[in-house]
């Protein structure tokens, strides 16, 4: 062997990541599914050498829900990317970040699973399925206790606020069911859309008011920004028809808790239907979890197996593209 023979047969060194994120189950997927060329430290497992190290080596970040603070910024002038294993910017300083001029972007591998579990849970509060179940594993076979409550997507108005890619997503899929899908979007002049069969497939309303007072089911899907904080209040609760349903998938910050339970104890809503909360710190206490007529899940929406490996995938390829110069995907920032 040539010494330029030998030369081009030294490996190069892998390129580093640093996740910014809790040891969990995603954390455990960019274990396993880390390509060949790359290797990723995690933030949670570094002490602060460690840490200082990672920082220094890294040429991209994956962002979860840790913190990027400034210190870290100034410490990683390797960083070509900063790349979110989910979607939206509230979790990110992006006055800091755009400071740093380090590009964002977004994962989008998780559009199909949200879509699915946000049907799933217009489902389930449209027909009592936990309480069905819960009551049923207490011993009672009690179907008339339901039935008056229960109800069916055929023929029912469905209000989609926020109509990004999950937004549309869920829109497919519901169009199924036989229902009318009305959608909210800023971006979106009122009117109606077609199908390319020329079927109706959403009505655009003018306001989140009127998408509201048009529904019998409203899905969330808006970003949570400083216009969007807190919009779900008392005064655009009462815009609900009585015995309205809320599902909130997208942020939980979205929701004003006390004026949600307080709809729910005064008839003008059903059930509700989350999978985010602004606060998860004392959940045994919230009054909104505690409801019967709440259905809750963890922020699961995105989390299945195939999902991760898919964001993983996503990651990687994306990350190659930044350090080798390439246009970035799903840039959001």
């Amino acid at each position: 062997m040539s010494i330029n023979d030998r030369a081009s047969a030294v490996e190069e060194p892998p390129r580093r990541a640093l996740f910014f994120g809790g040891e969990d189950a995603i954390a455990d997927a960019y274990r396993r599914s880390c390509p060949a060329g790359w290797s990723v430290d995690f933030f949670d497992s570094l002490d602060a050498e460690a840490l200082n190290e990672a920082l220094e080596s890294a040429d991209a970040f994956i962002h979860r829900d840790r913190s990027i603070r400034s210190e870290h910024l100034a410490a990683a002038a390797r960083v070509r990317v900063i790349q979110r294993h989910g979607v939206g910017l509230d979790t990110l300083d992006v006055d800091l970040i755009s400071a740093h001029h380090i590009p964002v972007c977004a994962n989008p591998e998780g559009t199909e699973a949200v879509a699915e579990h946000a049907v799933m849970l217009i489902l389930s509060a449209m027909r009592g399925l936990c309480e069905m179940n819960l009551d049923v594993k207490t011993g009672h076979w009690r179907r008339d206790r339901f039935s008056p409550r229960s109800r069916s997507l055929v023929g029912a108005t469905v209000g989609i606020a926020g109509y990004g890619r999950i937004g549309r997503a869920v829109a497919r899929r519901l169009r199924t069911f036989g229902c009318r899908i009305r959608v909210y979007s800023r971006s979106v002049r009122p009117g109606g859309s077609t199908g390319g069969d020329g079927a109706p497939v959403v009505t655009f309303v003018g306001s989140v008011e009127e998408l509201f007072s048009t529904s019998d089911i409203v899905s969330l899907h808006l970003p949570l920004t400083t216009d969007t904080f807190g919009v779900v209040d008392s005064r655009l609760l009462k815009h609900f028809r009585p015995g309205s349903v809320l599902v909130n998938t997208a942020r939980g910050g979205l929701l004003r808790t006390g004026d949600v339970v307080r709809a729910l104890d005064d008839g003008t809503l059903s059930a509700v239907a989350v999978d985010v909360m602004a606060d998860t710190g004392n959940l045994a206490k919230d009054p909104l979890i505690a409801h019967p007529r709440v259905i809750a899940t963890p922020h699961a929406a995105a989390a299945t197996r195939d999902t991760f490996d898919r964001k993983v995938r996503f990651t990687f390829a994306n990350l190659d593209r930044a350090v080798d110069g390439q246009p970035l995907l799903e840039r959001v920032l």
